[in-house]
This record gives structure tokens, C-alpha cells and sequence, in this order.
């Protein structure tokens, strides 16, 4: 029996310990271009935004196309509004930790940018 106080970091193996493996849009390979982790993220959140507001957008549509239509011929919005008003709420807070994200990758480019270029530059002479 395996020990429990035996982390499973500790492994040596190669093996995977499960059969999920986390979604990544890099490729090994990729994974250490310059911002990629970024990039990769950018699309994360734009995407979850994007849902965000299709599902709200077409909530008020067709909660505007119900007024003045029969109880039997009401449309069903995809959420309520009150659920319509918290992925609003979610869409801002993301688009806002993106810029945070962004900002800080900004001010590194701004102090250390210049001297990393200049540092690539002389390796590759």
C-alpha cells in the first residue's frame, strides 16, 4: 500500500497520474515563447466574455419579443435576469483581470523590455 504521507509530486515516472490532462492552446513547443502564457489566457477570457454576452443579449431579446404575447406563446429566455445581471457582472471582472494581467505584462515590457532586446541582440551576434 502506497504511503499517504508520499506527495504525488515526489514521482519519478514519467506516467501520467491521471487521464485528464488540463487543456493548454500552446503547444510544447510554444509554451516558452515570450508572452504566450498571455496570449493563451487573452483567448480564455475573450472567449468566456464572448459566451457571456450572446447568452445575455439573447436573454433580453427574447424577453423584449415577449411583451404583449399570450402566456402560451412566451419564448423562454436562456436566463433569467437576475442570472442575466451576474454574467454581466462576471464578463466585467474578467475583462478587468485581463487588463490587471495586461498592465503588469506592460510596465515589464516598459522597465525591462529594452535591455532584454538589447541582451537577445548580443547573443544572437
Amino acid at each position: 500500500m502506497p504511503n499517504p504521507s508520499t506527495s504525488e509530486q515526489t514521482h519519478t515516472s514519467q506516467r501520467p497520474q491521471a487521464v485528464h490532462e488540463p487543456f493548454n492552446w500552446l503547444t510544447d513547443e510554444a509554451k516558452n515563447y515570450p508572452m504566450a502564457d498571455f496570449i493563451a489566457l487573452a483567448m480564455d477570457v475573450s472567449g468566456g466574455v464572448h459566451a457571456c454576452l450572446e447568452i445575455v443579449e439573447s436573454s433580453r431579446l427574447a424577453q423584449s419579443e415577449n411583451i404583449g404575447r399570450d402566456p402560451e406563446d412566451v419564448e423562454l429566455p436562456l436566463v433569467t435576469p437576475t442570472d442575466a445581471e451576474r454574467l454581466l457582472r462576471f464578463a466585467m471582472s474578467a475583462t478587468w483581470l485581463l487588463r490587471e494581467h495586461a498592465e503588469q505584462r506592460v510596465n515589464w515590457i516598459n522597465e525591462q523590455g529594452p535591455r532584454h532586446l538589447q541582451t537577445l541582440k548580443e547573443r544572437a551576434k
